[in-house]
């Protein structure tokens, strides 16, 4: 069994009933000067990881081009995702 985050962890929000969001979360690890994106399946045998770089768009926002999002619902979900 692995361990869940704890109700101190948790981050409740009040949110008024005719408001829609949505929750999207990626994960990445930046080692030695390169990114990879730790939700892609590692790959096996003697195939590298693909080395992601960083972006901007138009207004000059940085961001990791290629790098997977995964839309989530609950905390939980997210937990997963991140696994």
């Amino acid at each position: 069994m692995h361990p869940t985050p704890s109700s101190e962890e948790r981050i409740n929000l009040e949110v008024d009933a005719h408001t829609k969001f949505s929750v999207w979360v990626s994960f990445c690890e930046i080692y030695n000067e390169n990114i990879y994106d730790l939700l892609e399946a590692a790959p096996s045998g003697a195939m590298k990881r693909i080395n992601l770089r960083l972006s901007q768009d138009v207004k000059g926002n940085s961001f990791v081009k290629d790098l997977r999002w995964v839309q989530v619902n609950t905390a939980e979900e997210a937990y997963k995702v991140m696994k």
